[in-house]
């Protein structure tokens, strides 16, 4: 078996880093897409309650 030598590690230190950050960017779409259709559901949540008011039907979503 063969050691690394510094420049190896510095290599595997920054291609761990670059995926660290990926991954981050990752999480923080994830989060924004994640309030993004919290944000869609509760907005059709109350569309339905107001068509339901507006002509007393109920609305079963399937």
């Amino acid at each position: 078996h063969r050691f690394l030598c510094r420049r190896e590690y510095a290599e595997i230190n920054s291609m761990l880093d670059q995926i660290s950050s990926c991954l981050d960017h990752l999480e923080e779409k994830n989060d924004y897409l994640h309030a993004c259709l919290k944000e869609l559901l509760e907005s059709n949540r109350q569309t339905r309650l107001e068509f339901q008011q507006q002509t007393g039907l109920t609305v079963i979503i399937l």
